[in-house]
């Protein structure tokens, strides 16, 4: 082997392992986006559930029962009797 095929070997293997980097890198980046992604839908959804919850907390319990009948027959299915 000539000392230019030596180092052109370990350019090769230099630029493998940069490439291998790069690519666990994107991945990462990708990983960390959904993660962020999913967090925030996570977030929105509790942040939604509490403004529900602070409105039925407001609720008297006469006005629950009737929010919760009406709530029943839209939600019901035709064939369960």
């Amino acid at each position: 082997m000539t000392w230019g095929a030596a180092i052109l070997a370990a350019l090769r293997l230099v630029e493998a392992i940069m490439t291998w980097a790069n690519a666990r890198k994107l991945i990462r980046a990708g990983q960390d986006a959904e993660i962020a992604r999913a967090s925030a839908a996570i977030l929105a959804k509790t942040a939604s559930a509490k403004r529900v919850m602070d409105e039925l907390y407001k609720l008297s319990g006469a006005d629950l029962d009737k929010l919760f009948d009406e709530l029943e027959r839209t939600t019901a299915s035709p064939d369960i009797k």
